[in-house]
């Protein structure tokens, strides 16, 4: 099983190599409600099957949507909320969403 701590991960000390350049690979958005080792193993399978069950590629990167939405705010229905939702869907992070290699959606 791989580390998921960030302590955990040695690659964090000099993390400039393991990063990719802006909307390099997947961005990976899933359900608040979702367990992250569900997701974890979710993405671990989708990658080996995509590499022809040869393993997880060396070189993977993702962005994962996990601060980038206030989950419980989306539940809000107040016309003020609303039409905050419709600016941020249309004109924030989800309009940049576009860029990336792929798009991956986790819903358990």
């Amino acid at each position: 099983r791989r580390k998921c701590l960030f302590i955990d991960l040695p690659e964090l000390i000099n993390p400039e190599k393991f990063v990719g350049r802006p909307f390099e690979g997947d961005f990976v958005s899933y359900a608040r409600t979702s367990r992250f080792d569900d997701l974890l193993a979710a993405l671990e399978d989708y990658y080996e099957r995509k590499n022809n069950n040869k393993g997880i590629p060396d070189r993977t990167y993702v962005f994962l949507d996990i601060f980038c939405a206030n989950q419980c705010l989306l539940r809000d229905n107040s016309e003020e909320m609303v039409e905050e939702r419709r600016s941020h869907l249309a004109e924030g992070l989800h309009a940049a969403i576009k860029y990336f290699d792929e798009k991956l959606f986790f819903f358990d």
